[in-house]
């Protein structure tokens, strides 16, 4: 299957299936940043009950597909600024597959650390959240 062509419309459709989840960032004053996720509106949530497990798999790859992008951006910026080689490689006509590269390894890097420095908070997180009743 091929990407649905946007803009994408609610609910079940004959070639794709689509709902909206809403992410939500809070920075605090020692510069910590906070997210929760939910979706957008009550057809979101009458779309994934009738999936299975609630759309929880989609919502964690679109998720980490939405992350991997933006990271990809950041860094992709990040090197154009600090690297005038490497600008002028993606601005002209440099190999994708090398800059790509370049790019995927400073994500890497950079998810890497996120995830060693934060699973085991996201975990005590979700079993306290389980233990709760488990709220969104």
């Amino acid at each position: 299957m091929s990407v649905p062509q946007p803009p994408w419309k609610k609910g079940f459709h004959k070639d794709y299936t689509h709902f909206v989840i809403e992410v939500h960032v809070a920075k605090d004053e020692k510069n910590q940043v906070f997210s929760l996720h939910k979706l957008q509106h009550e057809q979101d949530e009458q779309t994934v009950q009738r999936m299975p497990n609630q759309g929880m798999e989609e919502t964690v790859f679109g998720l980490l597909t939405a992350t991997l992008r933006q990271e990809s951006l950041l860094e992709t910026l990040i090197l154009m600024s600090n690297d005038e080689d490497f600008k002028n490689q993606v601005l002209g006509e440099g190999d994708i597959e090398e800059l790509s590269t370049r790019v995927s390894d400073a994500v890497q890097d950079v998810m890497a650390k996120a995830i060693a420095k934060q699973v085991k908070t996201a975990a005590e997180d979700t079993i306290k959240r389980i233990r709760d009743g488990f709220p969104s």
